[in-house]
């Protein structure tokens, strides 16, 4: 990161700067990366560079001082003076960007004091230097006070934040760059493999600008053929429609999931679902558009609401209602006959199970709970024909079949079944046998008289026997 954060540095114009420094101040300058590179220099002594950088063995003592003694800034310390190891008084400042230390800014190849000539002798004469030339360098090595050298150094002090801020906002933009590319990269592979619809157009004109290819599929368009044009002049969308959808969006920026009817290229009608909003590209307003075409789901909704219908007319043409219960909840289902049947109002929630003993009677009732935790525990459905009390007090009868239903574990999580009115065919059931028990009577009374009469004939018969007489009746005649 170090490398491409330092070629982020503008330093042909960091070299103008410091050029004017030298020439202001006298102070030379240079930046080199935290292993000794020399990025960037200005009016170096030329005991420096015509003696200590270029001997082998000096220019290893100017490395070390350039990294290892520059290093060793202390925590309260903005920059750190320290000698070099060829005897020259060097100061660093570290050029720090996001935290992350990457270079450092020098000044220095000066004196605080009058250098120790012998030193700088001895020097010479070890590592093979021109004595006479290298003395006459030394001589205009400049001695500052340690008031002078700050001031110098605040100056340059500033001048590392100065870099370190603009190479940072430079690193920011490109990070944003990157997002943004990445990003709209991101948008692009969505936008164009969406399953859903979409399509993106100018707010000032509505001239398509962009169509992903779900939406030329849908609407029959190629995005040739599309571009360029608004929805109403492609024939998409009727006038009116398009300004009802047009001053729901201006009023309030968006909209979500407006239904509505459109042509498609080939003039087939469809049903669609579109959700908009304002989005900026580049300065310039216009809307997203996302469409879902829900023409088979309305139908499939239509096909749903006939079944319906169907079901309701056939449960009440048979009286008969259907009912769910789930076991985890208790909630209790009904369809509209079964709240016929009973009384309640269909468009009320059916009474708790908890209060489903009121619906029958005592009898009932008890049939009906032992059958549903006999049908809860064994799997079996049962059968019964129960009598119900109606919401106004009065009674009935239904006929009613229940059985389980199970999870896909095959775990039992509710019943459900049907019931059928047969009140009408319970009162003519019990009409019917009122009138066997009456015709029953009334045979057993028939029969008993006629017994008697013939019994009675044939006493008469006797006695006319012992009379002498004829027998007057004729047994066989009357039965």
């Amino acid at each position: 990161m170090k490398n491409n954060v330092l070629d982020l540095i503008d330093f042909e114009k960091v070299d103008t700067l410091l050029e004017g420094f030298n020439k202001s101040t006298g102070f030379v300058t240079a930046i080199l990366d935290l292993d000794g590179n020399i990025l960037s220099k200005s009016g170096w002594r030329q005991i420096c560079t015509e003696f200590h950088r270029r001997n082998p063995d000096t220019s290893k003592k100017c490395t070390i001082s350039d990294t290892v003694l520059a290093e060793k800034l202390t925590k309260d310390e903005k920059y750190h003076f320290y000698k070099c190891l060829n005897g020259l008084v060097d100061v660093a400042v570290p050029i720090v960007i996001n935290g992350e230390h990457i270079a450092n800014l020098f000044s220095g190849q000066f004196f605080f004091e009058q250098p120790d000539i012998s030193t700088f002798r001895e020097q010479a004469e070890k590592y093979g230097f021109d004595e006479a030339k290298y003395l006459k360098a030394l001589e205009i090595v400049p001695v500052y006070s340690m008031e002078k050298v700050k001031t110098a150094m605040d100056f340059l002090l500033n001048m590392t934040q100065l870099i370190s801020e603009t190479t940072y906002q430079k690193l920011q933009q490109i990070e944003l760059n990157k997002t943004n590319s990445e990003n709209e990269e991101r948008f692009s592979k969505i936008f164009k493999s969406s399953p859903i619809a979409i399509s993106i157009a100018s707010i000032s004109d509505g001239k398509l600008t962009d169509v992903n290819d779900t939406w030329c599929q849908l609407m029959g368009f190629s995005a040739e053929e599309a571009l360029g044009h608004n929805v109403e002049e492609l024939k998409i969308i009727d006038l009116e429609t398009m300004n009802i959808i047009h001053e729901e969006f201006l009023s309030k920026g968006k909209f979500n999931l407006l239904e509505s009817d459109i042509s498609t290229k080939n003039g087939e009608k469809k049903r669609i679902l579109t959700s908009a909003e304002i989005i900026t590209i580049k300065g310039n307003q216009f809307s997203i558009n996302l469409i879902t075409d829900i023409t088979e789901r309305k139908q499939a909704e239509e096909n749903l609401r006939e079944n319906e219908r169907h079901l309701r007319n056939s449960q009440q043409i048979a009286h008969l209602g259907s009912w769910r219960l789930d076991l985890a909840t208790n909630q209790v289902e009904w369809t509209e006959e079964l709240y016929n049947m009973y009384g309640f109002d269909p468009t009320l929630p059916p009474p708790p199970y908890t209060e489903h003993m009121k619906l029958f009677t005592t009898l009932s009732w008890e049939k009906l709970s032992t059958s549903l935790v006999n049908t809860r525990e064994t799997g079996i459905p049962y059968e019964l024909e129960l009598e119900t009390i109606k919401k106004d007090g009065s009674n009935g009868w239904m006929w009613v079949r229940g059985e389980i239903t199970k999870d896909s574990d095959g775990n039992t999580i509710g019943l459900w079944g049907a019931a059928q009115d047969i009140t009408e065919r319970k009162q003519s059931e019990e009409a019917l046998r009122y009138k066997i028990d009456e015709l029953q009577r009334f045979q057993r009374l028939t029969v008993g008289r006629e017994l008697r009469m013939i019994e009675l004939k044939k006493e008469i018969n006797s006695l006319l026997k012992h009379a002498g007489e004829p027998e007057k009746y004729r047994i066989d005649d009357v039965q």
